[in-house]
């Protein structure tokens, strides 16, 4: 079973980080359950879904995301510069 979650949240992170983009967490305070507090200028992995777009901290070990509007996060890589 212990082996089973990390082959899960391996692939889960590859997922992140092939679909996301390196992003800052610049929105309000927040506080989730037993996680670390979210506070701006965390770093993290922020997906653009088109319903439902999500920010994945790093402080959270990627493993929870919270819904995150464009306004919240600052992505820290351009999507499509040649120069990257």
């Amino acid at each position: 079973m212990q082996r089973s979650n990390k082959t899960h949240h391996q692939t889960r992170l590859e997922r992140l980080q092939r679909d996301g983009t390196p992003a800052l967490w610049i929105g309000e305070q927040r506080f989730c359950g037993n996680f670390p507090a979210l506070t701006a200028g965390m770093p993290g992995i922020y997906v653009p879904d088109e319903s439902v777009p999500m920010f994945y901290p790093e402080a959270w070990k990627y493993r929870y995301g919270i819904l995150a509007r464009t306004e919240n996060i600052r992505q820290t890589t351009p999507t499509n510069s040649p120069n990257t």
